[in-house]
């Protein structure tokens, strides 16, 4: 950040012909300046936790995945131009609050991520990344590209007499232009660059004024597409499923579907229920909505999809009049309890004979007649449930890994996940198989996890997870969460929590305290801010309470296949271990992979 500021001074000449980009205390060209710099450090780097590197904790210095963390020491910048006047700390701070505004939307279309505003319908905007490209022989963002050209074509010699940008407000408004004006050069208009882009900036409130950005059908995509912004906004996804696609067949919604089998008089007729929030993050209302569902036999790399099928052989589909602008066709808040206007019916068919892979993959594809970006409108779910048994012991699970592509490619499988000090994974290949994939071709693979004994009597790190309980002090009241980034050291506990209220609101702080390793139960103080949905003018407010709550630690295994370095798609398991008595979780759904008649 430091030697892009350097490099920021030289993109500009002043009025004589030197370089240089004017920096007093309190103007509009010195966030340019701050932002700008975090802009390219963040392009060039990859990194967009800042300071971590440095840190002797590995405290995050500024976030610009998320402007807002409350655990960054600087902390309360500004991720949205309509909070650009609410200066909370002083003058000499108004360059950095305002310059990560810049910073947060390179971030949402080079790493890939999820704005938050909860005062704004929608509260939560995807944006999905641009990926990286080869250029001049560099693998580079393709938003590196897209934001160094519009600073070279399209800022560096306009605005004032002097050859510089204007010192005021509208030097933002400038910068959007300048990169939309840029991805429509390189890649097209109407591109995913293009469209992304414009995204971006709506996202952040820099569209133009007094026009409509449109209706923009969209989904909550699996967890590896947002990880970054994963802590921040309070929902919690395993890296290769969707909050928006999932399955409940009774209980909590999750992602296991159950399978019919042969039998002398035919096959089984069970169907699953499988449910799709389809998101319209646009200022207008999407018509004619429709969903169209697919699925395929479990694999890292999908090659072909079939159509989702009813127990009668129909094609299953959803369809909307409208979906109203800033709305969902359901909220969040209903994830165990969706209606069923948001359900289909599918009826998996039975394994072929001697087929052991036990796993599917779902996705949906949504279609609007006014849709303005058709480059986002697809979800994917690929997780597998597994039930716990007793240890010692061990399961296997039977997965493909495909070629999606063009040309052969190695055979690279990845395992990484949640799983506590002892638990070990194993990936086995068949007997004769090969280190490379033809395209097209698909392989079987077997995952074994192997599981101490005792696991299901206490609770062991890693403790991040979904929490449920209630705060007491400033701000009151139920609230369901999750808990991030946590720590145990003698005996105490600490971590970022990310809270939604029960009364409206949304917390994210600093929890410190213990927690019971037999119930699960948390115990403590939290300390951060306060978003309120009644009242956004004034900001985020900050506050600290006691918590009590229940935790459900995550225990997932993520199986991930990779070209170049690169994950393309994945699998993964989520093992249930039984909670304590006394947890407010739901209970867990059924786990049994093969049904009969009556499930």
């Amino acid at each position: 950040h430091e030697y892009q500021h350097a490099i920021t001074d030289f993109n500009f000449i002043d009025g004589i012909g030197n370089p240089g980009l004017t920096y007093p205390s309190t103007d509009w060209l010195a966030a340019v300046h701050e932002g700008l710099s975090d802009v390219f450090g963040g392009l060039f780097s990859g990194q967009w936790y800042m300071g971590t590197d440095i840190s002797p904790t590995g405290q995050v210095f500024r976030n610009l995945a998320y402007p807002r963390d409350a655990a960054a020491l600087a902390a309360n910048k500004f991720d949205h131009f309509a909070d650009r006047d609410n200066l909370s700390i002083s003058e000499f701070w108004t360059r950095y609050e305002r310059g990560t505004i810049l910073a947060h939307c390179a971030y949402l279309t080079a790493q890939g991520g999820v704005h938050q505003r909860l005062s704004r319908a929608p509260s939560l905007i995807p944006v999905y990344n641009l990926g990286r490209e080869f250029h001049n022989g560099l693998e580079v963002y393709r938003t590196a590209r897209i934001w160094y050209r519009a600073i070279t074509f399209y800022l560096s010699n306009i605005g004032t007499t002097s050859g510089l940008p204007a010192d005021d407000e509208s030097v933002f408004r400038t910068i959007r232009s300048s990169c939309v004006n840029a991805a429509t050069d390189i890649y097209g208009f109407g591109s995913v660059e293009h469209r992304t882009t414009v995204l971006a900036w709506y996202a952040v409130g820099l569209h133009p004024v007094s026009t409509s950005y449109g209706a923009d059908l969209t989904f909550m995509r699996w967890g590896a597409d947002w990880w970054m912004s994963r802590s921040y906004i309070g929902l919690s996804s395993p890296d290769w499923s969707s909050v928006d696609l999932f399955i409940n067949n009774g209980g909590i919604s999750e992602w296991n579907a159950q399978i019919n089998v042969n039998t002398p008089t035919g096959p089984t007729q069970f169907e699953n229920n499988v449910y799709c929030r389809v998101r319209n993050v646009g200022d207008q209302d999407a018509t004619s909505v429709s969903v169209q569902f697919f699925y395929a036999r479990s694999g890292t790399g999908i090659v072909s999809w079939q159509p989702m099928l009813d127990k009668d052989g129909n094609v299953v589909t959803l369809s909307y009049v409208t979906v109203a602008a800033g709305q969902a066709n359901f909220p969040d808040s209903d994830q165990n309890t969706p209606p069923a206007t948001a359900q289909v019916k599918w009826a998996v068919p039975p394994l072929a004979p001697g087929e052991t892979v036990d796993h599917f993959c779902m996705q949906a594809v949504a279609m609007a007649t006014n849709d303005v970006n058709s480059y986002n409108n697809g979800v994917q779910s690929n997780v597998a449930y597994v039930p716990y048994v007793p240890a010692p012991a061990s399961f296997q699970l039977f997965f493909n890994a495909g070629n999606p592509f063009k040309e052969i490619i190695p055979l690279r499988v990845d395992v990484g996940g949640s799983l506590p000090k002892g638990w070990r994974t194993v990936v086995v290949r068949g007997p004769g198989q090969k280190d490379r994939i033809k395209p097209g071709e698909t392989c079987t693979l077997q995952i074994e996890l192997r599981i101490p004994d005792g696991a299901d009597k206490r609770i062991v790190a890693p403790f991040d997870g979904q929490i449920r309980g209630e705060l007491v002090g400033e701000i009151s009241g139920p609230f369901i969460g999750i808990l991030s980034q946590a720590k145990s050291i003698r005996g105490r506990l600490s971590g970022l929590v990310s809270m939604t209220m029960d009364r409206g609101g949304f917390v994210q702080a600093l929890f410190t305290g213990r927690i019971d390793l037999t119930s699960g139960l948390m115990t403590g103080t939290v300390s951060g801010t306060f978003h309120n949905l009644t009242d956004s003018k004034k900001g985020p407010v900050k506050m600290r309470g006691e918590l009590k709550a229940y935790l459900r630690p995550e225990r997932i295994i993520n199986i991930s296949q990779r070209v170049n370095g690169v994950a393309f798609g994945g699998v993964s398991v989520q093992v249930q271990i039984p909670l304590p008595d006394g947890s407010p979780f739901e209970k867990l759904p059924p786990t049994t992979v093969i049904v009969g008649e009556t499930p």
